[in-house]
């Protein structure tokens, strides 16, 4: 068997492939049919500024958000009178809920007290969603204006009573 032909011709037995005594692998076989050498890129030395790439999709989205954002407060404006005294009694009740998650958050130890004390992982994670999506923040890294805990006294005081 000659050189010559491609794929087909080797398939059909007509060139050497890769048992040929000229060839050694793979690489011989890429160049006798007149292929490059294919190189690998390694792109880790091409570091991206976030996991987030360049961040073009995010940002395309959050314009999408807003634009979409704008529209329904333009056409919730007319039914708000209605939906507010609705709503309002609803939203206080879940402020104080997660006020009262993020202080047993910061007492107890966040994720792993919270575990302890018996709270299941989705109930935790439920919440944790709904505090960055009312606070637009990690409760762990959230502070109230003119709110201090004093975790060492809380901590004390449940040794004390045996809790």
């Amino acid at each position: 068997m000659t050189g010559g032909g491609g794929i087909g011709d080797w398939a059909a037995g007509k060139v050497a492939g890769p048992s040929d005594a000229r060839t050694s692998g793979r690489r011989g076989v890429v160049l006798e049919w007149g292929l490059e050498e294919a190189s690998m890129t390694d792109f880790r030395a091409d570091r991206m500024p976030s996991p987030e790439g360049n961040e073009i999709a995010k940002s395309q989205w959050q314009i999408a958000w807003e634009a979409y954002e704008k529209r329904a407060l333009k056409l919730m404006k007319p039914v708000r009178p209605i939906t507010d005294p609705l709503l309002r009694p609803l939203a206080s009740s879940m402020t104080a809920d997660l006020v009262g998650f993020w202080v047993c958050w910061h007492l107890l130890g966040g994720y792993e007290g919270l575990r302890k004390v018996g709270m299941s992982r989705s109930a935790i994670y439920r919440k944790v969603a709904l505090f960055r999506r009312a606070f637009k923040e990690h409760p762990d890294t959230y502070r109230f204006p003119g709110v201090t805990l004093d975790v060492e006294g809380f901590i004390e005081a449940a040794e004390a009573s045996g809790d």
